[in-house]
């Protein structure tokens, strides 16, 4: 798991004194300039990715206020299916997420949380960071408050496809994407037409297979813990119960090789699949989206077009 708020990658701190120079002034930020979430200049590092469900705002309603009024991470992670799991939380910062995690894993799991670092190992791996939608130039790397407030360190998203083949990670699978707003005249200049996202992905490390151009089927059992009758899995793919679902060829090996196969029935498509409902009705395979700014423009697309069809369906624009 990954927060936002602390060097993400050598390549982004640079080496040296340069590096040393961006790890103390993070440093110095988070510890004399901010005493309080509401310090913060920017929403980047308080953006909720989407709304919470019951179950982790109780566990979330468990942690100390002293806590909670020190969190700047740029995004929630809570995994479905934790019970007895063992998670690493990277960049926890006061350690608010780690305390709601510890809650959802019991008694028999385990959750460690470590700041300032860039390294971790794991079969499934979560970043919920800020990225920009492009490499970033110097002068905004070099930006002391942008650095504070996790833009100047954002990684190009494309550069975690690049990550995630290079440590032998399936390809990331997009979770949530908000908009970054910069509420602040001086800083939006010095990012000018830079954009960033606070998103959440997902990778997963299973055995690779050769690709065999088959399309494939599966249906959730339910059951999962918060999830018993529909499974988000990410921006693609939301499971509902006994529903059959097409599904690509990297899905469906995530799924047969990871955690959730005994949550699942699925095979290739050589006939009719039935749904333990006795259902047989399915979705389309379709096509990937794992471009954080291109899901929020769909997002912003759907809405437009939403609003317009209800102002003319009441005689006239609202």
């Amino acid at each position: 798991m990954s927060q936002c708020c602390r060097p993400s990658s050598g390549s982004a701190l640079g080496s040296g004194a340069q590096g040393t120079e961006i790890y103390n002034d993070v440093k110095d930020y988070y510890g004399k300039r901010l005493k309080k979430s509401e310090d913060l200049k920017t929403n980047a590092c308080v953006t909720p990715s989407k709304s919470l469900p019951k179950y982790i705002r109780d566990a979330l309603g468990d942690v100390h206020e002293d806590v909670v009024s020190r969190y700047y991470g740029c995004g929630l992670v809570v995994p479905e299916c934790l019970e007895n799991c063992r998670i690493l939380d990277l960049g926890c910062g006061s350690g608010r997420d780690c305390y709601m995690l510890s809650k959802l894993v019991g008694e028999k799991g385990h959750v460690t949380g470590i700041d300032m670092t860039d390294e971790q190992d794991g079969g499934e791996m979560y970043f919920s960071d800020v990225y920009a939608n492009l490499e970033m130039p110097a002068e905004i790397r070099k930006h002391k408050v942008l650095w504070g407030e996790c833009l100047g360190g954002a990684m190009w998203w494309k550069d975690l496809l690049i990550i995630a083949e290079e440590v032998g990670f399936y390809p990331p699978r997009l979770v949530t994407a908000s908009e970054v707003t910069v509420n602040n005249k001086e800083l939006e200049q010095a990012v000018g037409d830079y954009k960033f996202v606070s998103a959440t992905f997902r990778l997963f490390k299973v055995p690779k297979s050769a690709k065999q151009n088959k399309k494939y089927q599966v249906v959730y059992n339910g059951g999962i813990t918060g999830c018993e009758a529909e499974l988000q899995f990410d921006v693609n793919f939301t499971f509902q119960e006994g529903e059959v679902v097409d599904v690509d060829e990297d899905t469906y090996h995530i799924l047969k090789n990871s955690r959730f196969a005994q949550d699942f029935l699925m095979r290739p498509v050589t006939g009719e699949v039935t749904s333990k409902n006795g259902g047989c009705c399915r979705t389309e395979a379709k096509e990937i989206t794992i471009d954080p700014f291109k899901l929020l423009q769909q997002l912003k697309t759907k809405n437009t077009t939403s609003k317009a069809a209800d102002c003319s369906g009441q005689g006239g624009c609202c």
